[in-house]
This record gives C-alpha cells, structure tokens and sequence, in this order.
C-alpha cells in the first residue's frame, strides 16, 4: 500500500485533501481552527491565505516560528488597519472605503446588519483586491 489515509503516494504533500478544505474560501470558520492545530506547514499556510479565517485564529497563526506565521502576520496587520472603515450607523454597520473620493467623502461600499457581515464583505473585497498580485 502506497498511499496514506488522504489518498497521497508517499514522499507527496502529506494532507492534499485538508490543504483543498482548508484553501477553499467557503470552508467554515470552525473547521479552519481545527485546521490550524495541525502541525502541517502546507495546511497552516491554506489557513493564513484563506479570507475566511478568523482574526483569533490569524493570530494563534501569527505566534508560530514557521512561514504560515508571515502571512498571518501580514493578514493581522492589514486587518488592524482597515478596520477604521467599519462604521456603525443608525442600526446598521456600513463598510466605507479607506480613499476619499473628489467630493472628500468615503465611498459606502454596503451597510450590514451586524459586525460581523461587514467584517465579511471587507474581507472579501480585499480578497478580490489583492487575488492577481
């Protein structure tokens, strides 16, 4: 027998299937925490990558001496600085962007009823911002 319990031959990645579930940006933020726990530097560096991780989890990341430390250092940074676009309004939390427009104002980018869907969409747009780089 070649192959361990995902499927790899030997002397591969040693988790592929966990790196695919853990690259994937629909994955649940509770399985990327468990994700995290496992000591596999290609499982730990889909987890920084992925837009769907939460900031806990970048940051129990961002403590390791290993590569996937970098990127969720990166991410932690860029989170703490974009978090100012994030206003609460009225009931709603509205998601402005970091540039003033010519008339001076922030463009409203959307407004969520909660934190948290406003938190998402941001990651989201600086997914798509920064995919082709």
């Amino acid at each position: 027998f070649g192959a361990d319990f995902f499927g790899s031959p030997k002397g591969t990645r040693k988790y592929p299937l966990a790196t695919q579930v853990a690259s994937h940006p629909n994955t649940s933020e509770v399985m990327l925490d468990y994700l995290a726990d496992i000591q596999d530097i290609d499982i730990r560096k889909a987890v920084a990558e992925n837009p769907s991780t939460s900031s806990e989890t970048l940051r129990m990341l961002a403590r390791g001496p290993d590569a996937s430390s970098n990127i969720a250092r990166k991410r932690v940074k860029l989170e703490e600085k974009l978090n100012e676009t994030i206003r609460k309004s009225g009931k709603q939390w509205c998601l402005y962007s970091k540039k003033k427009g010519k008339d001076g104002k922030r463009k409203k980018l959307g407004c969520y009823s909660s934190r948290k869907g406003a938190e998402k969409r941001e990651k989201q747009v600086q997914h798509f911002k920064h995919a082709n780089k």
